[in-house]
């Protein structure tokens, strides 16, 4: 978009030449960009051919519908998952609590703190009872998410819903 004079090579007959202006140069159309990533601007190799060229395009969509029984089976293998990971967990720190000795000083803490003649953990007990409260949980947040969606279908009725836009990627051919 630059005007400005740039001056033609000097030449033994003429040492200073009148600048000449450059036509301004137009600007691409949305259609018209071509994007070239970094990992794309490298020289290519024997190990490394160049990646493909991509025609980046911007695209507007509109998100409408959440479909609920697809929102309900992502929100239980979601949650389900979460659930298998905070178990695990909870086993782990269980074990190395265990292995380095603070079960029995926790314990002998709960003792002395409410008075009581003995106080022990039942780790099977508190390992059910963790899962029965995670499986509620995952009810819970399953319930809360398929709720959520069908309140965003009922509110994307009388809005429109949501536009997004996305980047189309599409290859360019190569002139060789």
């Amino acid at each position: 978009m630059s005007t400005r004079p740039v001056a033609p090579p000097a030449t033994p007959d003429n040492p200073r030449p009148e600048p000449q202006t450059r036509p301004p140069v137009k600007p691409n159309t949305p259609r018209q960009r071509r994007v070239v990533y970094d990992d794309q601007a490298r020289r290519p190799s024997r190990r490394n051919p160049a990646p493909p060229l991509v025609e980046v395009r911007r695209a507007r969509r509109v998100l409408r519908r959440i479909d609920s029984w697809s929102l309900f089976r992502f929100a239980v293998v979601l949650y389900g998952c979460a659930l298998i990971v905070f178990m695990a967990a909870a086993v782990g720190l269980w074990i190395v609590a265990s292995a380095a000795g603070a079960i029995p000083s926790i314990e002998n803490f709960i003792t002395q703190l409410f008075a009581l003649k003995s106080f022990h953990f039942k780790p099977a007990q508190l390992f059910l009872g963790t899962l029965g409260i995670g499986i509620v949980g995952v009810f819970v947040a399953t319930l809360f998410t398929v709720i959520t969606g069908v309140l965003y279908n009922l509110i994307s009725d009388v809005v429109g819903g949501i536009e997004i836009t996305v980047l189309e990627e599409e290859p360019l051919n190569r002139v060789s």
